[in-house]
């Protein structure tokens, strides 16, 4: 994916960061965070997600940040596109009615590039990336030692 290599080599041109790195194939945007879901609201879930009719849309990661609170150093859009709100906002939406606990928080679209930042790092001028959005994934995380690990459970293309 060209985009994942755009952002993998602003990456590699920051300083050595003492944390976390995320692996190329884990740099994801997460529209929703469900955590545990049992196979009846995974079906249910699946469902709502299909009947979404959302276009496609260009997201500008156009922002590099650190959050000191969580050590997460990030990439993000000055202006999120009313495309991924309304898309966040519905999954959402359905992730409730699946009786799904999901975190009350303002959405903030990032995408993290490495964890366990303990210092404020060195940010560079971010080039910005950008991002042509034509699906959205079901992602299952694993924790492990060396941190999580996603497989992508199933995908839905945007515009059906």
């Amino acid at each position: 994916m060209a985009v994942r290599k755009q952002i993998a080599g602003y990456r590699n041109t920051l300083p050595e960061q003492r944390g976390r790195r995320l692996a190329d194939a884990d740099l994801h945007l997460t529209l929703v965070f469900l955590g545990k879901v049992g196979a009846d609201q995974r079906a249910m879930l699946t469902m709502r997600a299909a009947s979404l009719d959302v276009r496609p849309f260009t997201l500008m990661l156009d922002r590099c940040g650190w959050w000191p609170h969580n050590g997460v150093l990030w990439l993000a859009p000055a202006m999120i596109p009313e495309a991924l709100r309304g898309l966040q906002k519905e999954l959402t939406v359905y992730s409730g009615e699946c009786g799904l606990e999901i975190d009350a928080r303002d959405y903030s679209p990032h995408l993290s590039l490495y964890r366990d930042v303990k210092r404020a790092p060195e940010i560079l001028p971010l080039p910005a990336i950008r991002w042509p959005v034509k699906d959205f994934t079901l992602v299952r995380s694993d924790t492990r030692p060396d941190g999580a690990h996603y497989t992508v459970l199933q995908r839905w293309r945007l515009g059906n």
